[in-house]
């Protein structure tokens, strides 16, 4: 329960627009704007608990590359760059994706980050469309070879 505390109180500095102290407190961000507490955050990025406490904590003075990527990749909507340095927004714009089983994202709600821009979106759904109507041609050039079959077959 101690670690919850501390992870509360550095985020609330972070939110009052005291200077961020480093990758230890970005780390206490997004637990907190995650809900989560770090035993759940660990259990997530697949980490010990213990490290977490002890980054959070500030115990350690910085986290290993390693732990940095397990939250990225168990995070994937967070910046990377924001994570590192605290330049920038803490999320990747779009905030939510789904990932379909062809790798492409789809944008939905708050929580996550789109993984595509509109304009991907646009260029793959036009793509989509034009696949469509070659598919719906070849349908009719198939069902027009049917019914000449079937004519001269009488």
């Amino acid at each position: 329960m101690k670690s919850r505390i501390s992870v509360r109180k550095k985020t609330n500095d972070i939110a009052e627009g005291a200077p961020e102290s480093g990758i230890q407190s970005r780390v206490a961000q997004l637990i907190e704007m995650r809900n989560l507490n770090p035993f759940a955050f660990a259990k997530k990025i697949g980490a010990p608990p213990s490290t977490v406490s002890e980054v959070v904590g500030g115990r350690r003075s910085e986290p290993r590359a390693t732990f940095l990527e397990k939250i990225l990749l168990a995070f994937p909507e967070v910046s990377g760059d924001w994570l590192l340095t605290g330049q920038g927004k803490p999320f990747r714009s779009g905030h939510t994706a789904t990932v379909l089983g062809n790798g492409n994202a789809v944008a939905q709600g708050q929580g996550a980050t789109a993984h595509a821009t509109l304009a991907d979106c646009e260029k793959e759904l036009a793509a989509c469309r034009a696949q469509v109507q070659g598919l719906q041609e070849l349908v009719a050039s198939k069902n027009e070879t049917i019914a000449a079959l079937r004519g001269s077959a009488k």
